[in-house]
């Protein structure tokens, strides 16, 4: 395997000052990658580095980078604000069968190259808040927070009265690092721990609690970014069927709803929904005799009461086993037996029938930022296909996707215009030889790639808007739904993370402090992810009214100077309002 290396670069694209002070944002900056390197044929240069975003120096999560001409490699990868970044080039190869091997690495000679990240503004609060309902008397948390491997204690304060009697409410706050990750288990200090329900993998026994969140509400074993009614329903489905307006060739068919805990116990709250194809195989105990089902309800019921993921609104849209190879492909392909893919007429019912539907009879948020679309194999290209044409959905779902099936939309993809909108995809290193009704046909390791790098050369970033990953070895690099359910979790924190949802515990205990009675036309506010700051004004110190001026934060947090859009009278005082942007 031939390595050289030529030219080498690492370029900061973000916002910010270098070197400023900041708590740990999980906000990231982009940061592009350049070499000059010839590999030789079926090897490929990417980048690995001392953080998680460039693989925590493990060969297989490095970040593959794209060839361009004259050998020079490139990407832009968005790593977390505030790294002291250390990263090494490797060459490898992209053998399926050598994929996951650690030993499958090139390292760049010489010492490790650096690159330092922005720190983000300080947050506008110091470490979490965690508030916790039972019947101990004398609890404390034991935890520990982000990279450190240290576990520290601290204790509870009992700050009310619990649900029932016998029951109290505990806090404790200013613990830990704000947004850095949060291990902990809760003690009695007599011997007992409270632990999550729902496994981890993390901690004694891998039970326990793990969440991004700041601010949060432990009650019965879950955890909440805002306040759950005293008694919390359990997570349900239901079956409807939905007529179809393209029929033929389109017909009507089942759809499974899985609704989130709560649904019943929270009439004020409303919910994102995901579209998955295949959607007989979405629930626990589905194909009991086959390669079995996604466990999307059980996966999706562990990771929003870990505090992980969104609650949201899974959608499973029956397919007819007969049909589903063409119904899911893309117009521009066809498949063995039948002329011409459907995939623009069932794009069609899925927007005009299926969602309709959702949103008459159910609460749901239907902006493109809440609607999602997901499917495996043939339903992960279609997947891909109604994210790229359409501007209905924000999120995509396409696990293994059967590009070998579509190649024509897989070669238009790099002449595709970027959408706003994430994309998981991943792979499996063991998919194998694919050829229907025993014709020669591709490989599911090489199309899904071939899709990855035109995503990256139309502007897609991994770690910001795309991520790649890959299944290893029996069963979880196969191409079934137990390689599938495997994987659901990362895609699910990826495409709806917890702290994409206003929190509700921050706002309230963290409100915006500024001197209303100072004269002045703009006001510095300290501002959180996903709440609005309505700038009030007033002419007397006593009646407020809205003066049309509002911003709503994308970040994690940051400190913003909000400007009133026409000059106050010189008798005007200002106020800052906020609200959950849901």
């Amino acid at each position: 395997m031939q390595r050289f290396f030529l030219l080498v670069t690492a370029c900061w694209l973000g916002g910010g000052v270098l070197g400023e002070a900041g708590a740990t944002s999980p906000d990231r900056d982009l940061v592009t990658f350049s070499v000059i390197s010839n590999v030789g044929f079926g090897n490929n240069i990417h980048v690995v580095g001392s953080h998680p975003d460039l693989g925590s120096w493990t060969p297989t999560n490095a970040i593959k980078l794209r060839w361009t001409t004259n050998n020079v490699w490139t990407g832009t990868v968005a790593v977390q604000k505030g790294t002291a970044l250390e990263y090494k080039f490797m060459s490898r190869s992209f053998n399926s069968n050598e994929f996951c091997n650690p030993a499958n690495a090139g390292w760049e000679q010489g010492a490790n190259r650096t690159s330092a990240v922005p720190a983000a503004p300080p947050a506008p609060y110091t470490g979490k808040v965690l508030y916790y309902y039972t019947s101990w008397t004398n609890p404390s948390v034991i935890y520990r927070t982000g990279f450190d491997t240290n576990f520290f204690a601290v204790p509870m304060v009992n700050v009310a009265p619990g649900r029932t009697g016998g029951e109290f409410l505990f806090r404790a706050a200013g613990f830990g690092v704000a947004g850095a990750e949060l291990q902990f288990v809760i003690t009695d200090n007599l011997g007992s721990f409270d632990k999550s329900p729902f496994p981890t993998g993390v901690g004694v026994g891998g039970n326990d609690y793990l969440t991004p969140l700041d601010a949060l509400v432990l009650q019965d074993g879950q955890i909440y970014n805002y306040w759950p009614a005293a008694s919390v329903s359990a997570p349900r489905s239901e079956t409807r069927n939905v007529g179809s307006s393209y029929a033929p060739p389109i017909d009507g068919r089942d759809i499974i709803i899985l609704l989130p805990r709560g649904y019943d116990s929270h009439p004020w709250k409303r919910y994102p929904v995901m579209y998955f194809q295949d959607g007989q195989n979405l629930p626990n105990g589905a194909n009991p005799g086959d390669t079995g089902a996604w466990d999307a309800d059980l996966i999706s019921q562990r990771e929003i009461s870990g505090g992980r993921m969104r609650e949201v609104i899974l959608v499973g849209v029956y397919n007819y086993p007969d049909r589903r190879r063409w119904e899911y492909n893309p117009p521009t392909d066809t498949y063995p037996a039948h002329p011409q893919g459907e995939g623009d007429d069932y794009l069609r019912f899925l927007v005009d029938n299926v969602r309709p539907t959702l949103d008459f009879n159910y609460r749901t948020l239907n902006d493109p930022r809440n609607t999602l679309v997901g499917g495996s194999s043939m339903g992960g290209i279609f997947s891909i296909y109604a994210g790229m044409e359409t501007n209905v959905f924000g999120g995509v779902l396409a696990m293994s996707p059967a590009f070998t099936r579509a190649p024509n939309y897989k070669a238009a993809l790099a002449g595709k215009t970027k959408r706003p909108m994430r994309i998981y995809m991943d792979t499996g290193n063991s998919e194998g030889k694919v050829g229907p009704e025993g014709q020669p046909g591709g490989y599911y390791w090489d199309d899904p790639w071939d899709a990855y790098n035109s995503l990256l050369a139309i502007g897609y970033i991994p770690n910001l808007d795309l991520m790649m990953r890959v299944g290893c070895g029996f069963p979880l690099g196969q191409h079934t739904e137990v390689a599938w359910r495997t994987r659901l979790p990362g895609a699910f924190r990826f495409l709806l993370p917890v702290t994409d949802d206003p929190n509700r515990i921050n706002q309230s205990e963290f409100p915006p402090e500024i001197d209303p009675w100072t004269q002045r036309d703009a006001v510095p506010v300290p501002t959180q992810r996903r709440i609005h700051y309505d700038i009030e004004i007033s002419t007397n110190g006593a009646t407020w009214i809205p003066s049309g001026t509002r911003w709503t934060e994308t970040n994690a947090w940051d400190q913003r100077t909000l400007a009133l859009t026409n000059t106050p009278a010189a008798t005007t005082w200002l106020r800052v309002a906020t609200t959950p942007a849901d």
